[in-house]
């Protein structure tokens, strides 16, 4: 099954001290494909953050100075929220306690390795 190793590959991220969870969303539509974590209502929290994402695509015009959009951090007061994109059509969204819980290196890997995972399905 080609969903096994991404769906590992996600856990494994939510796993991390610190990371309350880690979902993929389809970037069109908010709808979660794959969601780890131990943040209650985690598939809500991760799919309304899409909202971000796409409100920059639809006022990209806005933006077309700054280029294409990387990454978008939310930062609440007990946790952070991160976006970006990750392979065909997908968002890769994290939550966790605190933005310095991201060991930035790390994630350039495995979001090379998810959205690589992604793109084979």
């Amino acid at each position: 099954m080609k969903t096994q190793p991404l769906r590992e590959a996600l856990a494994d991220m939510a796993s991390l001290p610190d990371f309350l969870g880690c979902a993929l969303v389809d970037m069109q539509d908010g709808m979660v494909c794959h969601a780890v974590g131990s943040l209650a209502e985690l598939e809500q929290v991760v799919s309304y953050s899409s909202d971000y994402w796409r409100l920059n695509q639809r006022n990209q015009p806005v933006f077309e100075g700054l280029g294409d959009l990387r990454v978008v951090v939310l930062m609440h007061r007990a946790g952070q929220i991160t976006l970006s994109e990750c392979g065909k059509r997908m968002l890769l969204v994290l939550v966790t306690r605190r933005l310095s819980a991201i060991d930035w290196e790390r994630w350039k890997t495995d979001h090379t390795r998810l959205a690589t995972l992604v793109n084979q399905l």
